[in-house]
């Protein structure tokens, strides 16, 4: 098994990695170079033509390696413990770096939990805000008429 993960499990995506395959004697390892880091030798999986009997058996050995593994750790699970529940006991649900309360509780945050308005509740708002409106500017042209008839002095 090669150890390509042990080394590439720690660049990061997007991160750029020379693998240098040697071209001449011994072809079974390379060599991977992560910027930054000292080059890491790994082994690599031999190659077989089609129907080689060698490949066959490699592959047997590392499928029965793989069942082994399976059988070793379903040996130690108990299915009767829900890890899911346990993540959730163990979570910090805390929100972090939180501001204060009244900061996200106040009048001019928007609940999603309540529930929606009608469409006549949402007719009723608009019609008694252009009424609102409407008496607003009613007020101003009574207001602007009362100086014209003192002569604007008061």
């Amino acid at each position: 098994m090669s150890r390509c993960r042990a080394c590439l499990h720690r660049s990061t995506p997007g991160e750029k990695v020379e693998v240098l395959l040697p071209l001449r004697k011994d072809r079974g390892h390379a060599w991977i170079n992560v910027p930054g880091r000292m080059p890491e030798r790994i082994e690599l999986a031999p190659t077989f033509d089609y129907g080689d009997r060698a490949g066959a058996r490699y592959q047997a050995a590392l499928e029965a390696a793989s069942n082994r593994a399976v059988r070793d750790l379903a040996r130690d699970v108990d299915p009767t413990v829900s890890t899911f529940e346990e993540q959730k006991r163990a979570a910090d649900m805390t929100p972090p770096k939180a501001p204060a309360p009244e900061l996200w509780t106040g009048p001019r945050v928007i609940d999603k939990t309540a529930l929606r308005k009608s469409d006549r509740e949402f007719a009723d708002d608009a019609a008694a805000e252009n009424q609102r409106k409407m008496l607003a500017m009613i007020d101003e042209v009574n207001a602007f008429n009362e100086r014209a008839a003192s002569g604007s002095n008061r």
